[in-house]
Protein backbone atom coordinates (compact mmCIF):
# COMPACT_ATOMS: atom_id res chain seq x y z
CA UNK A 1 0.00 0.00 0.00
CA UNK A 2 1.15 3.47 -1.13
CA UNK A 3 2.19 5.63 1.87
CA UNK A 4 0.38 8.83 1.71
CA UNK A 5 3.10 11.89 1.29
CA UNK A 6 2.77 14.46 3.76
CA UNK A 7 3.47 17.99 2.30
CA UNK A 8 5.54 20.74 2.23
CA UNK A 9 3.98 23.39 2.80
CA UNK A 10 4.24 24.67 6.18
CA UNK A 11 1.77 24.02 9.04
CA UNK A 12 0.73 27.65 10.38
CA UNK A 13 0.13 27.89 14.11
CA UNK A 14 -1.64 31.60 13.54
CA UNK A 15 -2.47 33.69 16.46
CA UNK A 16 0.94 32.71 18.75
CA UNK A 17 2.12 35.26 20.80
CA UNK A 18 5.83 34.19 23.26
CA UNK A 19 6.15 30.55 21.72
CA UNK A 20 8.81 29.28 20.17
CA UNK A 21 11.03 26.09 19.76
CA UNK A 22 14.01 25.60 21.60
CA UNK A 23 15.25 22.95 19.31
CA UNK A 24 14.62 21.30 16.23
CA UNK A 25 15.39 18.68 13.35
CA UNK A 26 17.82 20.17 10.77
CA UNK A 27 20.81 19.36 8.55
CA UNK A 28 23.40 18.89 11.34
CA UNK A 29 20.66 16.26 13.11
CA UNK A 30 18.99 17.28 16.36
CA UNK A 31 20.17 20.99 16.94
CA UNK A 32 19.27 21.48 20.90
CA UNK A 33 19.12 25.52 21.87
CA UNK A 34 17.92 24.34 25.36
CA UNK A 35 21.31 25.66 27.21
CA UNK A 36 20.62 29.57 25.46
CA UNK A 37 16.83 28.85 26.27
CA UNK A 38 16.25 27.50 29.94
CA UNK A 39 20.01 27.66 31.24
CA UNK A 40 20.03 32.01 30.55
CA UNK A 41 21.57 33.97 33.74
CA UNK A 42 17.89 35.42 34.59
CA UNK A 43 16.01 32.17 35.18
CA UNK A 44 16.08 31.92 39.02
CA UNK A 45 14.80 27.97 38.89
CA UNK A 46 14.32 25.08 36.77
CA UNK A 47 12.44 22.45 37.50
CA UNK A 48 13.82 19.20 34.78
CA UNK A 49 11.19 16.69 34.05
CA UNK A 50 12.08 13.33 33.91
CA UNK A 51 10.17 10.33 32.68
CA UNK A 52 9.14 7.65 29.60
CA UNK A 53 6.74 8.28 27.01
CA UNK A 54 3.35 9.04 28.00
CA UNK A 55 3.79 10.12 31.72
CA UNK A 56 2.56 13.18 31.31
CA UNK A 57 5.19 15.94 31.04
CA UNK A 58 3.46 18.07 28.27
CA UNK A 59 0.67 17.92 30.54
CA UNK A 60 2.30 18.87 33.67
CA UNK A 61 3.71 21.34 32.00
CA UNK A 62 0.23 22.58 30.00
CA UNK A 63 -1.16 22.23 33.70
CA UNK A 64 1.35 24.61 34.81
CA UNK A 65 0.78 27.26 32.82
CA UNK A 66 -2.61 27.40 32.40
CA UNK A 67 -2.21 27.81 36.61
CA UNK A 68 0.53 30.53 36.24
CA UNK A 69 -1.20 32.66 33.73
CA UNK A 70 -4.78 32.43 35.71
CA UNK A 71 -2.66 34.02 38.68
CA UNK A 72 -1.67 36.87 36.22
CA UNK A 73 1.79 35.44 35.43
CA UNK A 74 3.51 35.82 31.68
CA UNK A 75 4.49 32.45 30.28
CA UNK A 76 6.55 31.41 27.19
CA UNK A 77 6.18 28.54 25.75
CA UNK A 78 8.51 26.25 24.14
CA UNK A 79 6.72 23.43 21.51
CA UNK A 80 8.66 20.46 20.47
CA UNK A 81 9.62 20.34 17.02
CA UNK A 82 8.85 16.88 16.25
CA UNK A 83 5.02 17.00 18.05
CA UNK A 84 4.25 20.78 17.93
CA UNK A 85 0.82 19.74 20.30
CA UNK A 86 3.65 18.82 23.34
CA UNK A 87 6.02 21.01 24.90
CA UNK A 88 9.46 21.10 25.49
CA UNK A 89 9.02 23.27 28.26
CA UNK A 90 7.61 26.63 29.55
CA UNK A 91 9.29 30.04 31.75
CA UNK A 92 7.04 31.65 33.55
CA UNK A 93 7.75 35.75 34.47
CA UNK A 94 11.33 35.31 32.70
CA UNK A 95 12.64 33.68 36.31
CA UNK A 96 10.75 29.94 36.47
CA UNK A 97 11.47 27.38 34.02
CA UNK A 98 9.62 23.89 33.63
CA UNK A 99 11.64 21.70 30.53
CA UNK A 100 11.60 18.01 29.72
CA UNK A 101 14.76 16.91 30.43
CA UNK A 102 14.82 13.33 28.68
CA UNK A 103 16.42 12.01 25.55
CA UNK A 104 17.02 13.57 22.79
CA UNK A 105 17.21 17.27 24.22
CA UNK A 106 18.74 15.89 27.72
CA UNK A 107 18.99 18.20 30.11
CA UNK A 108 20.67 18.23 34.08
CA UNK A 109 20.88 19.82 37.06
CA UNK A 110 23.66 22.76 36.94
CA UNK A 111 22.98 23.93 40.71
CA UNK A 112 21.42 20.63 42.00
CA UNK A 113 19.01 22.16 44.94
CA UNK A 114 19.37 25.41 45.30
CA UNK A 115 18.60 26.26 41.78
CA UNK A 116 17.55 23.23 39.98
CA UNK A 117 15.16 20.52 40.62
CA UNK A 118 14.05 17.55 38.98
CA UNK A 119 10.88 16.17 38.54
CA UNK A 120 10.94 12.44 38.24
CA UNK A 121 7.10 11.43 36.79
CA UNK A 122 9.27 7.61 36.98
CA UNK A 123 7.47 7.47 40.47
CA UNK A 124 4.54 6.92 39.40
CA UNK A 125 4.90 3.97 36.90
CA UNK A 126 4.69 0.34 37.11
CA UNK A 127 8.22 -1.08 37.22
CA UNK A 128 6.89 -4.79 37.28
CA UNK A 129 4.30 -4.37 34.32
CA UNK A 130 7.72 -2.32 32.22
CA UNK A 131 9.46 -5.13 32.62
CA UNK A 132 7.14 -7.63 31.00
CA UNK A 133 6.78 -5.25 27.90
CA UNK A 134 10.25 -5.04 27.53
CA UNK A 135 10.88 -6.64 24.61
CA UNK A 136 8.01 -4.41 22.90
CA UNK A 137 9.62 -1.23 24.49
CA UNK A 138 13.13 -2.14 23.32
CA UNK A 139 11.52 -3.31 19.72
CA UNK A 140 9.56 0.23 19.14
CA UNK A 141 12.67 2.34 20.68
CA UNK A 142 15.25 1.06 17.67
CA UNK A 143 12.53 1.25 15.11
CA UNK A 144 11.98 5.10 16.51
CA UNK A 145 15.15 5.38 16.60
CA UNK A 146 16.48 4.13 13.51
CA UNK A 147 13.12 6.36 11.71
CA UNK A 148 14.96 9.51 13.23
CA UNK A 149 18.39 8.34 11.77
CA UNK A 150 16.99 8.20 7.86
CA UNK A 151 14.90 11.57 8.79
CA UNK A 152 18.64 12.79 9.69
CA UNK A 153 20.54 11.84 6.59
CA UNK A 154 17.64 12.86 4.11
CA UNK A 155 17.56 16.23 6.37
CA UNK A 156 21.68 16.50 5.49
CA UNK A 157 21.66 15.75 2.25
CA UNK A 158 18.62 18.65 1.48
CA UNK A 159 20.65 20.55 3.37
CA UNK A 160 23.85 20.07 1.20
CA UNK A 161 21.77 20.72 -1.85
CA UNK A 162 20.52 24.34 -0.46
CA UNK A 163 24.52 24.75 0.41
CA UNK A 164 25.39 23.98 -3.56
CA UNK A 165 22.49 26.88 -4.11
CA UNK A 166 23.53 29.05 -1.61
CA UNK A 167 27.15 29.07 -3.25
CA UNK A 168 25.44 29.67 -7.09
CA UNK A 169 23.25 32.66 -5.97
CA UNK A 170 25.72 34.32 -3.69
CA UNK A 171 27.70 35.84 -6.40
CA UNK A 172 24.71 37.75 -7.33
CA UNK A 173 24.46 39.45 -4.23
CA UNK A 174 25.48 43.14 -4.13
CA UNK A 175 26.86 43.30 -0.49
CA UNK A 176 27.56 47.00 -0.43
CA UNK A 177 23.87 47.87 -1.77
CA UNK A 178 22.36 45.69 0.75
CA UNK A 179 24.24 47.16 3.37
CA UNK A 180 23.61 50.50 2.67
CA UNK A 181 19.57 49.95 2.93
CA UNK A 182 19.86 48.16 6.42
CA UNK A 183 21.79 51.18 7.67
CA UNK A 184 19.18 53.08 6.47
CA UNK A 185 16.40 50.60 7.96
CA UNK A 186 17.90 51.42 11.56
CA UNK A 187 19.53 54.79 11.61
CA UNK A 188 16.48 56.25 13.24
CA UNK A 189 16.49 53.10 16.23
CA UNK A 190 18.26 54.76 19.30
CA UNK A 191 21.11 52.68 20.02
CA UNK A 192 20.73 50.44 23.26
CA UNK A 193 22.89 49.92 26.72
CA UNK A 194 24.48 46.42 25.04
CA UNK A 195 23.97 44.12 22.93
CA UNK A 196 22.58 40.24 23.74
CA UNK A 197 21.01 37.67 21.54
CA UNK A 198 18.70 35.64 22.82
CA UNK A 199 17.14 32.45 20.25
CA UNK A 200 13.60 30.94 19.61
CA UNK A 201 13.05 28.90 16.32
CA UNK A 202 9.34 29.81 14.69
CA UNK A 203 9.93 27.08 11.89
CA UNK A 204 10.56 23.16 12.40
CA UNK A 205 10.60 20.04 10.31
CA UNK A 206 8.34 17.41 12.54
CA UNK A 207 6.08 14.52 12.38
CA UNK A 208 3.08 16.35 10.36
CA UNK A 209 5.85 18.25 7.99
CA UNK A 210 6.53 21.80 8.37
CA UNK A 211 5.38 23.95 10.42
CA UNK A 212 5.47 27.80 11.47
CA UNK A 213 5.13 29.78 14.78
CA UNK A 214 4.02 33.89 13.61
CA UNK A 215 4.81 34.61 17.09
CA UNK A 216 7.44 37.49 15.54
CA UNK A 217 4.74 38.65 13.31
CA UNK A 218 2.18 39.09 16.12
CA UNK A 219 4.84 40.19 18.56
CA UNK A 220 5.97 43.35 16.19
CA UNK A 221 5.22 47.19 16.28
CA UNK A 222 6.55 47.06 13.17
CA UNK A 223 6.94 44.25 10.99
CA UNK A 224 9.30 43.91 7.54
CA UNK A 225 8.17 40.76 5.32
CA UNK A 226 11.53 39.30 3.14
CA UNK A 227 10.57 38.20 -0.23
CA UNK A 228 13.36 35.76 -0.98
CA UNK A 229 13.80 34.00 -4.26
CA UNK A 230 17.11 33.24 -4.29
CA UNK A 231 17.88 32.08 -0.72
CA UNK A 232 19.43 35.14 -0.02
CA UNK A 233 17.22 36.52 2.88
CA UNK A 234 19.69 35.17 5.23
CA UNK A 235 22.26 37.55 4.39
CA UNK A 236 20.00 40.31 4.77
CA UNK A 237 18.98 38.92 8.71
CA UNK A 238 22.60 38.41 8.86
CA UNK A 239 23.43 42.49 8.32
CA UNK A 240 20.32 43.35 10.72
CA UNK A 241 21.99 41.46 13.49
CA UNK A 242 25.21 42.72 12.72
CA UNK A 243 24.02 46.67 12.29
CA UNK A 244 22.06 45.84 16.08
CA UNK A 245 24.88 44.64 17.52
CA UNK A 246 27.10 47.70 16.39
CA UNK A 247 24.05 49.91 18.15
CA UNK A 248 24.03 47.73 21.24
CA UNK A 249 20.56 46.14 21.00
CA UNK A 250 18.49 43.29 22.25
CA UNK A 251 17.82 41.00 19.65
CA UNK A 252 15.69 38.16 19.50
CA UNK A 253 16.48 35.55 16.67
CA UNK A 254 14.81 32.55 14.67
CA UNK A 255 17.45 30.50 12.65
CA UNK A 256 16.37 27.85 9.85
CA UNK A 257 16.00 24.67 10.67
CA UNK A 258 17.19 23.19 7.53
CA UNK A 259 20.49 25.46 7.98
CA UNK A 260 20.22 26.25 11.75
CA UNK A 261 23.46 28.81 10.91
CA UNK A 262 21.15 30.87 9.20
CA UNK A 263 18.23 33.30 10.53
CA UNK A 264 15.03 33.24 9.41
CA UNK A 265 13.61 35.72 11.71
CA UNK A 266 15.16 39.07 13.53
CA UNK A 267 13.39 40.74 15.78
CA UNK A 268 14.76 44.18 17.28
CA UNK A 269 13.63 43.58 21.41
CA UNK A 270 12.84 47.36 22.55
CA UNK A 271 11.39 48.91 19.44
CA UNK A 272 9.42 45.96 18.79
CA UNK A 273 10.71 46.10 15.46
CA UNK A 274 10.34 42.81 13.45
CA UNK A 275 12.32 41.17 9.66
CA UNK A 276 10.72 38.03 8.36
CA UNK A 277 11.09 35.34 5.40
CA UNK A 278 8.16 34.74 4.27
CA UNK A 279 7.36 31.74 2.26
CA UNK A 280 5.09 33.67 -0.68
CA UNK A 281 2.21 34.70 1.09
CA UNK A 282 1.59 38.52 1.88
CA UNK A 283 1.71 39.36 5.56
CA UNK A 284 -1.25 41.63 6.60
CA UNK A 285 0.17 45.35 7.51
CA UNK A 286 4.03 44.35 6.59
CA UNK A 287 6.34 46.46 4.81
CA UNK A 288 7.63 44.58 1.80
CA UNK A 289 11.62 44.32 1.20
CA UNK A 290 12.54 41.91 -2.09
CA UNK A 291 15.65 40.69 -1.47
CA UNK A 292 15.85 41.25 -6.09
CA UNK A 293 16.76 44.92 -4.93
CA UNK A 294 20.02 43.71 -4.46
CA UNK A 295 20.44 41.04 -6.07
CA UNK A 296 22.49 41.11 -9.98
CA UNK A 297 20.00 39.72 -12.77
CA UNK A 298 22.61 38.61 -14.85
CA UNK A 299 24.19 36.16 -12.60
CA UNK A 300 20.58 34.85 -11.84
CA UNK A 301 19.94 34.38 -15.16
CA UNK A 302 22.41 32.35 -15.89
CA UNK A 303 21.77 29.91 -12.65
CA UNK A 304 17.91 30.12 -12.85
CA UNK A 305 17.58 26.47 -14.39
CA UNK A 306 20.18 24.64 -12.03
CA UNK A 307 18.60 26.76 -9.24
CA UNK A 308 15.30 25.38 -9.70
CA UNK A 309 15.99 21.87 -10.34
CA UNK A 310 17.78 21.88 -6.91
CA UNK A 311 15.14 23.59 -5.25
CA UNK A 312 13.02 20.47 -6.58
CA UNK A 313 15.19 18.26 -5.29
CA UNK A 314 15.63 19.71 -1.77
CA UNK A 315 11.95 19.66 -1.57
CA UNK A 316 11.65 15.75 -2.59
CA UNK A 317 14.73 15.05 0.46
CA UNK A 318 12.53 17.09 2.91
CA UNK A 319 9.37 15.39 1.96
CA UNK A 320 10.82 12.37 2.86
CA UNK A 321 12.38 13.26 6.35
CA UNK A 322 9.57 14.60 7.15
CA UNK A 323 7.68 10.91 5.97
CA UNK A 324 10.85 9.05 8.17
CA UNK A 325 9.66 11.74 11.22
CA UNK A 326 6.09 10.43 10.90
CA UNK A 327 7.22 7.24 11.23
CA UNK A 328 9.19 8.05 14.13
CA UNK A 329 6.22 9.64 15.57
CA UNK A 330 4.27 5.91 14.87
CA UNK A 331 6.46 4.29 16.94
CA UNK A 332 6.76 6.87 19.99
CA UNK A 333 2.81 6.45 20.30
CA UNK A 334 3.19 3.21 20.68
CA UNK A 335 5.56 3.34 23.31
CA UNK A 336 3.10 6.08 24.72
CA UNK A 337 0.37 3.73 24.71
CA UNK A 338 2.57 1.09 27.02
CA UNK A 339 3.45 3.89 29.40
CA UNK A 340 0.02 5.40 29.64
CA UNK A 341 -1.18 1.39 30.52
CA UNK A 342 1.78 1.44 33.17
CA UNK A 343 1.18 4.78 35.02
CA UNK A 344 -0.56 5.75 38.49
CA UNK A 345 -2.02 8.79 37.07
CA UNK A 346 -4.80 9.38 39.68
CA UNK A 347 -1.13 9.60 42.57
CA UNK A 348 0.58 11.43 39.65
CA UNK A 349 -2.48 14.09 39.69
CA UNK A 350 -2.27 14.92 43.28
CA UNK A 351 1.51 15.15 42.88
CA UNK A 352 0.90 18.05 40.04
CA UNK A 353 -1.85 19.62 42.33
CA UNK A 354 0.80 19.84 45.52
CA UNK A 355 3.34 20.88 42.89
CA UNK A 356 1.48 23.21 41.31
CA UNK A 357 0.24 24.83 44.61
CA UNK A 358 4.03 25.29 46.36
CA UNK A 359 5.31 26.83 42.63
CA UNK A 360 2.55 29.59 42.71
CA UNK A 361 1.89 30.19 46.02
Amino acid sequence: MRKERIPTKRRKYTGEKNVHFAAVNSGHGFVSYYGEVFGNESIERRYIIKGGPGTGKSSLMKRMAVEAEKKGSRVAYYRCSSDPESLDGIIIDGKTAILDGTAPHLYEPQIAGAADEIINLGEFWDSDKLYKAYNEIAALSALKSAAYGKAYKFLSAAMNVEEINRSLALPALMVEKLKGAVSRLMRDIPDGEGATLEYGFTNAIGMTGLCHLDTYENSASKLYAIYDSYGLGAELLLEVIAEAKRKGLKIKASFSPLMPDLPDAVMLCDSGICFVICDGEEMDGAQRINVKRFVNSDVTDRIKAEYRANCRLREALIMSATESLADAGKYHFELEKIYVSCMDFEEEGKFIDVFCRKLLK
